[in-house]
C-alpha cells in the first residue's frame, strides 16, 4: 500500500483533551507529519499526513463547540483558565509536550482557542510566561491575531 497524503482528524471540535493526550498527539506528529498538528477555526486538531491508513481519533465528537474566549478566565471555584489563541493554525510537537506539562484538560474551542482549564493563579502566570514566547496568544487584542 502506497502512503497518501491526507487530513486526519485527531481530536475533535469541542473535545476535551486530558492529561496525556498532547503527548500522545506530539507522537503522532513526529511520525506522520514533521511534528506539525493542525488546529483549524472550526476547533479540533487535525494531522496532513503521510500515511498508508488511517489514524484513530484520540477523542470522540461532543454535542457542542464551545466559542474560544482568549484571555485569563475566572472560574466559579476560585481556579482560573487561559484562552489561547493559536494564530496561524498550527502546533509544534514541542509546543503540544508543553502543553501537556501543565497536567490540566484542555478544551479544543472555535476560532483556534485552547482552553486551558483549572488552573490556580500562580500556575496560570507562569503558563503564560512560558507558552506566550512559544507563539500561544493570551491577550484578545494582540496584532498577532489579525495576521492570520
Amino acid at each position: 500500500m502506497t502512503d497518501v497524503e491526507h487530513f486526519e482528524i485527531l481530536a475533535f471540535p469541542g473535545a476535551v483533551v486530558a492529561p496525556g493526550g498532547w503527548e500522545a498527539l506530539a507522537h503522532v506528529a513526529d511520525h506522520h507529519a514533521d511534528g506539525l498538528l493542525h488546529v483549524p477555526m472550526e476547533g479540533g486538531v487535525v494531522l496532513h499526513a503521510s500515511t498508508s491508513g488511517p489514524i484513530e481519533p484520540l477523542s470522540s465528537a461532543p454535542g457542542t463547540v464551545p466559542t474560544g474566549q482568549i484571555g485569563w478566565i475566572e472560574q466559579s471555584d476560585g481556579l482560573v483558565t487561559l484562552g489561547a489563541a493559536v494564530p496561524p493554525g498550527v502546533l509544534t510537537s514541542h509546543m503540544a509536550r508543553m502543553l501537556d506539562v501543565i497536567d490540566t484538560p484542555i478544551v479544543l474551542c472555535t476560532d483556534r482557542v485552547l482552553h486551558i482549564t483549572d488552573l490556580d493563579e500562580h500556575i496560570a502566570e507562569q503558563v503564560v510566561r512560558v507558552l506566550a514566547p512559544l507563539g500561544l496568544v493570551f491577550d484578545a487584542n494582540s496584532p498577532l491575531l489579525t495576521e492570520f
